[in-house]
């Protein structure tokens, strides 16, 4: 296709290589439910289910927060990846947010990184720097990807980890994924 002149539309070469780019690697986003009022006791925290497509890989996992989160000075808000309820078989818990001995109420309604590019997120990947807090390192455990002939579930959790949070008020949260196709990475 030969490029228009100055002034008139230009989809030209570069342009269609970037959209046949994007047509070949289709995402499909799945959110969970809001959870209940997560409790805050030390180990219970609360969880959401996400259905993982047949013949995908889990490529980005991120965690949204509503209500009032407010720590403990002790107490780091941790995640957990599993097969079941804090089941850790996928991810084994880390801090979402480590506090650093500060009593920090959390920010909410933004996207927290938990998974990138099929990676975990590095330590302080998400950080406030005005609030003095940041994410731990999230190792990866076990495969991420399904060829199981079904979608299968998976469990997010959240964990207050040593000590109770201080204020949890309308405290929700939810996981968005990203999962591509395992076709995508066969050569």
């Amino acid at each position: 296709m030969a490029n228009p002149m100055y002034g008139q539309n230009k989809y030209d070469d570069d342009a269609q290589i970037a959209a046949n780019e994007a047509n070949i690697h289709k995402s499909v986003v799945v959110d969970s439910d809001w959870s209940a009022n997560v409790v805050v006791t030390a180990g219970t925290g609360g969880t959401v289910e996400i259905s993982q497509p047949d013949n995908s890989v889990l490529w980005e996992l991120y965690v949204v927060l509503d209500g009032v989160w407010t720590t403990h000075a002790s107490n780091d808000l941790d995640f957990d990846l599993g097969s079941t309820a804090k089941g850790g078989q996928y991810i084994d818990e880390a801090a979402i947010y480590d506090n650093a001995g500060a009593s920090v109420t959390l920010p909410t309604s933004l996207p927290i990184p938990v998974m990138i590019g099929g990676q975990g997120a590095a330590a302080d990947e998400y950080k406030y720097v005005s609030h003095g807090y940041a994410n731990e390192a999230f190792t990866i455990a076990a495969s991420l990807v399904n060829t199981s002939g079904s979608a299968r579930t998976l469990h997010a959790s959240l964990i207050p980890n040593t000590g109770a949070m201080t204020t949890m008020t309308n405290a929700k949260f939810k996981a968005v994924a990203v999962f591509r196709k395992t076709a995508d990475f066969m050569l």
